[in-house]
């Protein structure tokens, strides 16, 4: 039964929306700085050393983590008619998904993958890229497990919208896949960005869809 959130259950919302926020904050830097590349290059080369902004990109990126894994953390969340279960694989998946990003964060890209061929074969990677590399790999897994549980389990007005999420999510898995293994780039850039824009959408979708338990 729906009752009168608490202080603590109501501050999920606000968590959750101030992830969104920060998500489409990386968006628009990544877009009106135009570099690195928006169409070629990763969403995570806003974080190589020189880059415009690179300071704000890498506080998003904590103030994100935070925010993912306080949401997976917090009270409030509703038990559903599908049962518990899909509501703890989606937060433990949350909370897998902000830690991610939390060591992505503390480990960024320090070359272009996309634009130095030496460092897209391992040559100038260095161990903090392969920590980030893996980091990155576990938060995208995460994402989209926690898009299909949270979706199933939660809400129905963002449903569309996750079909979209999961659908962008291959096409980015995909392409990213491509480069790695032939060097050849079908705008993996814009794949990772159009991903990054409709989890902004999805993540403000269930903020204001899900009814605040305690």
């Amino acid at each position: 039964m729906t009752q009168p959130a608490g202080p603590l259950p109501a501050l999920l919302r606000p968590v959750l929306v101030l992830a969104a926020l920060v998500y489409a904050s990386w968006l628009l830097l990544l877009i009106v700085s135009g570099e690195p590349s928006p169409v070629t290059s990763y969403v995570s080369e806003g974080g190589i050393p020189g880059a415009p902004g690179r300071g704000a990109y890498l506080t998003g990126d904590l103030i994100a983590g935070c925010a993912l894994l306080i949401g997976a953390l917090l009270p409030g969340w509703p038990a559903v008619r599908s049962g518990p279960r899909a509501v703890t694989i989606g937060r433990i998946a949350l909370g897998v998904w902000g830690l991610g990003t939390l060591v992505d964060a503390a480990f960024p890209m320090t070359c272009s993958a996309t634009s130095d061929p030496t460092c897209a074969v391992g040559g100038a990677a260095s161990t903090a890229d392969l920590i980030h590399a893996g980091a990155s790999t576990t938060a995208n897994l995460a994402l989209l497990v926690t898009v299909i549980a949270l979706t199933i389990a939660v809400t129905s007005l963002s449903r569309g919208l996750a079909m979209v999420v999961v659908v962008m999510w291959v096409g980015s898995s995909v392409t990213t896949l491509i480069f790695e293994l032939t060097q050849a780039n079908y705008a993996l850039g814009l794949w990772q960005r159009g991903l990054l824009a409709l989890t902004t959408a999805w993540l403000l979708a269930l903020a204001f869809e899900i009814r605040i338990e305690r």
